[in-house]
């Protein structure tokens, strides 16, 4: 023990006085530290292996290649982060915060210049969630990051090819800026614990989906050398309430056919990365143990039952207890011993480095087989060389500058928000809105009112607007508020009000009914993850937009079309096959093929708001071009027809519709002809 103590405080303070004795230099080395790395070689060897890099690295190195840490710092490595990264440089480093794209590319250049590259020719890791990563500091997101949407419009949408142009995008940005791994998207199903609030960045409720974009996400990244690290393992991420951890209620008996369902598709669509979350898993471990400390679920089922190859993410380390009086480097032990090959910390400090020589002397005096820690590390060294990072050349600036000077919203994102966008109510003919029958028309609420405001004016003329002020700092639409709005609305026949989750249910439902009781008929457009649209129950219309609340304006945009009846389109052509005889007239609609807008809720909440619903509006403006193909050669560009085959036979119906956006999309119907 008393090896230990003094070994570490030899390690700090070679942290903690190295950028007061020498100039701070690359990523935050001192020269003393940069010194220290060269001591046993000046550089890598020219035939590089794996075997031979873990063959040449110390017992520390090893253990340090097993670290994935958030960093916190905007522009560079702040000082405690500095002090972990000369000491216990980690395998990988994930970034939390960026003011703007260039400042990444400075970020990842300054990294992969660290001391274990140098001596062992090892790269780092470096990854970021993409939809998180932007910070705000008197400015919006939308700055210097394009607002690409949340996983929750991508699940809304339910379009593999949108999707996929998605994936692309993101796969692009990382790339340019120099990452090598996305974190997330999280691959557990939306929450069936009654509280539990969900999140923008939950891909839904529905298994079968949600692998499929895991599917997409892998093989979009794989063809630019990046991986994806799923979050959510083994499921039930989503089910946490303020008050206790998240927990997988599933029974074992039907895992394979739910909570699996993604992972498993994510696993055979070649995943390298998966983070196993501090989940309780009552139905897989007797002991009530979390998912990232636990054998049964990292060995018997990722392991053993997915035939999971890649690389094991357990944590995060700094927010899992493992016992009453036990330490972060004691939950880290847990971690390993269960099957884990890399520790996830949330925040950088003197508490990882305690950690990483808890482990240091566990192998050491015996505790902990250093053959495990070398397995892991092979596993972590061959992601790298598989992602060909120690070839690939560094981030370059002029690229990455494209992406700031980038003005228009990117078309990937662009359509995902238009196809997203879900009417969950149309009551009283309050949509489409319509010159002369829903004017004079007001629009309030608390983000968003100016954009649609410029929209709806355009088309509509007679329109107002009010923004309600106070509501976003007090979390409350107040009474004073609520008749400043009615007073002013006299004679205005439909109100548009924009709603967050983040306000108060009574003032919400009070605004709703007082714009009811002066005559107006009420549109509630909800911003965000929709889990309180108990609160719009007197509205005539809802209107859902998945997008977040502090970054919506590109998504007004598609509200708007929604309000006025041009939304996107989606052919939902009849799933079974349909039989028919010679010269029997078949009764087409592109009324019962088409719906509009495209997205459908993609969670199930109380009654009637359950997976799959939404509202179909549409008008004799929302089709602009359509054409059926009835692959006897013939075709037509009627709306409504009947049409008779002449031959029996297989045929294969297409419907192709354009939408005002000048969007195309289309679907088939088999057909079966008979004498």
């Amino acid at each position: 023990m008393q090896r230990w103590k003094l070994a570490f405080f030899v390690a700090v303070m070679v942290g903690l006085t190295g950028p007061v004795l020498a100039q701070v230099r690359g990523f935050g080395l001192s020269e003393a530290g940069e010194r220290a790395g060269d001591e046993e070689a000046e550089a890598p060897p020219a035939e590089w292996t794996a075997e031979t890099a873990i063959a040449d690295m110390s017992l520390r190195t090893r253990v340090s290649q097993l670290l994935m840490v958030t960093l916190q710092g905007r522009l560079a490595p702040e000082a405690t982060e500095r002090q972990l990264l000369e000491n216990y440089t980690p395998g990988a480093v994930v970034i939390s915060n960026l003011t703007r794209p260039r400042n990444a590319v400075d970020y990842a250049k300054a990294l992969q210049g660290n001391p274990v590259r140098r001596k062992h020719g090892v790269p780092m890791l470096i990854g970021a969630d993409l939809a998180d990563l932007p910070v705000a500091f008197g400015m919006q997101k939308e700055d210097y990051f394009a607002p690409l949407p949340t996983m929750m419009a991508v699940a809304a949408a339910d379009d593999p090819v949108a999707t996929r142009e998605l994936a692309g995008l993101y796969a692009e940005h990382l790339a340019l800026m120099g990452f090598s791994f996305q974190m997330g998207p999280c691959l557990a199903l939306a929450p069936d614990l009654p509280g539990a609030k969900g999140g923008l960045q939950c891909l839904g409720s529905d298994p079968a989906f949600v692998g499929e974009t895991a599917e997409i996400f892998v093989q979009s990244f794989a063809e630019r050398d990046l991986a994806v690290m799923f979050t959510g393992f083994p499921g039930g991420q989503w089910n946490q309430t303020e008050s206790a951890p998240p927990m997988l209620f599933t029974p074992a008996s039907i895992m394979p056919t739910r909570d699996l369902v993604p992972f498993k598709r994510a696993v055979m669509g070649g995943a390298r990365m998966v983070l196993v979350g501090n989940i309780l898993v009552p139905h897989l471990d007797t002991k009530r143990a979390a998912a990232s400390v636990s054998p049964t679920v990292m060995n018997e089922l990722l392991r053993e039952k997915l035939l999971y190859p890649g690389v094991i993410v357990a944590g995060p380390i700094d927010g899992l207890e493992v016992g009453k009086g036990a330490t972060q480097g004691d939950a880290a032990l847990a971690a390993l011993r269960a099957g884990a090959d890399m520790l996830f910390w949330r925040q950088p400090g003197i508490h990882v480095m305690k950690a990483a020589e808890t482990i240091v002397q566990a192998v050491e005096n015996g505790e902990f087989p250093e053959s495990a820690i070398n397995v892991s590390v092979t596993r972590v060294l061959q992601l790298k060389e598989d992602l060909g990072l120690r070839k690939k050349p560094l981030p370059d600036e002029k690229n990455v500058d494209k992406l700031e000077k980038r003005k228009a919203y990117p078309l990937a994102a662009q359509k995902i928000e238009r196809r997203s966008i879900t009417i969950l109510r149309n009551s009283n003919n309050a949509l489409p809105l319509v010159k002369g029958r829903s004017t004079p028309l007001g629009v309030t609420g608390v983000i968003g009112v100016e954009e649609l405001y410029d929209i709806l004016k355009k088309e509509l003329k007679n329109v107002a607007q009010q923004r309600i002020a106070t509501a976003k700092h007090g979390g409350e639409i107040y009474s004073f508020e609520i008749h400043r709005l009615t007073s002013r609305a006299e004679g205005v026949r439909t109100v548009v009000i924009v709603l967050t989750n983040e306000l108060r249910a009574q003032g919400k439902v009070e605004l709703i009914r007082e714009m009811k009781n002066i005559g107006a008929r009420v549109v509630v457009v909800l911003v965000g993850y929709p889990y309180t649209l108990g609160d719009f129950a007197e509205a005539d219309a809802i209107v859902v937009a998945y997008c977040d609340p502090a970054a919506s304006s590109a998504a007004m945009s598609a509200v708007a079309e929604a309000l006025l009846g041009r939304s996107s389109l989606a052919v939902r052509p009849p799933l079974e096959k349909l039989l028919v005889k010679v010269g029997e007239p078949v009764p087409l609609d592109v009324a019962h093929w088409v719906r509009s807008p495209a997205g459908r809720l993609p969670i199930s909440l109380d009654p009637p708001y359950e997976q799959g619903v939404g509202v179909s509006l549409i008008t004799p403006d929302t089709v602009k071009k359509l054409r059926w193909d009835f692959g006897d050669g013939a075709h037509s560009k009627e709306k409504a027809l009947e049409y008779a085959y002449k031959a029996p036979g297989h045929y294969t119906l297409t419907l192709s519709v354009t939408d005002d956006a000048g969007e195309t999309d289309s679907g088939v119907a088999e057909v079966e002809v008979t004498e």
